[in-house]
């Protein structure tokens, strides 16, 4: 049964009057941040300045209601302006909000089937490409409105490129200031004042200079007619198996994106305030819904998560986030298991060529019975594995009676590494050859009873330690103990 229970409920316990105006402040501080950017975001995504200004306050209020975190703020967010701008361009306004809902219902049962701490697995290199690459994206999208050409711009970077290059004869100098006046102020105001936001700050400062300098640059009153007053109009979209089916990409696109970056932001809330959050209830709250440092560490990290980052951030830019996600994920996938592999061994032993500590699991002291051969297995025995097993008793040269695999550093087995032990076995048993187990670890145990290879095999083939399996070996071969 779903577990619905938002922060909310428990927020309040011990709540003082000392938090009420702290939160009031952070609040006060948070929508005049907001204002400006929800307003910018929904008119770089496609749609009017109202919808993206009523948007915001509808998933602000959403999310503190029904998320998981006791810090988390909804608010616009410059990730989803490729993706919703590609939605409304192929699909219409209607779309988008079809889009949007299905995406609501995935992040509902991601949560409701408590699968939120599994994001905790998505690779870094991944989130950083595929960010680092909407960055671009909404620098190259917004440069039309900062030189005030008034083009109407292709879906993809390079054709964007292409097409600016093609009229830079025709840039508007006083949007250009305008827009230079902008960034300035944004990043050089923080280091003289920290109260009033940078962004507040741009738009008043720009607004001023435009309106009092009579500059002919465009606005929203002239582009949009100004922002309607008034609570909105509501339209329900029509809906049917075939809009879904054609939605189906960008409203995966919309939820995997909102669950990154809501539960991404709820960690470091967390890290920041000392406080845990729900991650599953976090996925149901969101059904409304840093380029120079990343690539530095990047760079000093490993080379294949560099190439990753590459990968993602390179076609996101030139085809789209779908694409750039999951190459990004199919490269991280294949290093994962490259890396798996290289840490999963079957290796021939005996007590001259590993020796060890003294031990019911160690071979030093003891001797070994002719005819008994040990193989060790070290590390996950799944399918990238599975070759490197049958290698190894082909390798071995030898025609033993009993072969024992010693298993203790083995955490994992998969279904096509219990298939090719089960294999491996079967061709031992042709050969007249007895086999033992020592030291299942619990995982691997467990997957050989479900499977049925404990009762094929026998219960007295699995040991305990490398005592008890030679002393198997003993009594299978007749040779007093």
């Amino acid at each position: 049964m779903l577990g619905f229970r938002p922060a909310i409920f428990s927020a309040f316990q011990g709540y003082r009057r000392a938090d009420f105006f702290g939160d009031l402040s952070a609040g006060l501080t948070v929508g005049i941040i907001a204002l400006p950017l929800a307003i910018g975001f929904g008119i770089a995504s496609g749609v009017t300045p109202q919808q993206g200004l009523w948007t915001g306050i509808i998933a602000g209020l959403a999310v503190a209601l029904l998320g998981g975190s006791r810090f988390q703020i909804a608010g616009p967010t410059g990730a989803f302006v490729p993706v919703l701008f590609a939605t409304v361009a192929n699909y219409g306004y209607g779309g988008l909000v079809v889009a949007t809902i299905m995406a609501g219902v995935m992040l509902v049962v991601l949560g409701a089937l408590k699968m939120g701490r599994l994001l905790k697995f998505f690779p870094y290199p991944v989130v950083a490409g595929f960010t680092s690459g909407i960055a671009v994206i909404i620098f190259c999208g917004q440069l039309d409105e900062f030189l005030g050409l008034g083009l109407k711009m292709p879906e993809h970077v390079p054709q964007q490129i292409a097409l600016r290059a093609g009229h830079l004869a025709s840039v508007n100098w006083y949007a250009a200031a305008i827009g230079a006046l902008s960034v300035a102020i944004v990043y050089l105001w923080p280091r003289m004042s920290r109260r009033v936001p940078g962004s507040i700050v741009a738009v008043g400062a720009a607004a001023l200079v435009a309106y009092f300098g009579h500059l002919l640059v465009a606005t929203i009153g002239s582009n949009f007619g100004g922002i309607a007053t008034g609570f909105p109009r509501w339209h329900f979209p029509d809906i049917s198996l075939e809009t879904m089916r054609q939605l189906m990409g960008p409203a995966f696109t919309i939820a995997a994106l909102g669950a990154i970056e809501s539960l991404l932001s709820a960690m470091v809330a967390d890290g920041m305030a000392e406080t845990r959050h729900d991650p599953n209830q976090e996925l149901i709250g969101q059904v409304s819904l840093i380029f120079s440092r990343r690539w530095l560490g990047a760079l000093r990290g490993p080379r294949s998560d560099f190439a990753v980052m590459v990968t993602a951030f390179a076609l996101t830019v030139l085809f789209d986030l779908t694409v750039g996600v999951a190459a990004g994920m199919f490269m991280a996938m294949v290093l994962f298991l490259r890396q798996m592999e290289a840490v999963s061994h079957i290796r021939l032993v005996t007590p001259e060529s590993e020796p060890e500590s003294p031990g019911t699991n160690s071979m030093h002291g003891k001797k070994i019975p002719e005819g008994v051969v040990l193989y060790r297995i070290e590390g996950p025995l799944f399918f990238a594995a599975a070759e490197n097993l049958d290698q190894a008793l082909r390798g071995s040269g030898r025609k033993p009676k009993i072969v024992i695999f010693r298993m203790r550093n083995v955490p994992a087995i998969d279904a096509s590494g219990l298939h090719a032990f089960r294999v491996a076995i079967q061709k031992l048993h042709r050969d007249g050859v007895k086999v033992f187990l020592t030291a299942v670890q619990p995982q691997p145990m467990k997957v050989m009873f479900e499977s049925g290879l404990v009762n094929w095999l026998g219960e007295n083939k699995f040991c305990a330690d490398l005592d008890q399996a030679l002393a198997a070996c003993k009594q299978a071969l007749g040779t007093p103990s």
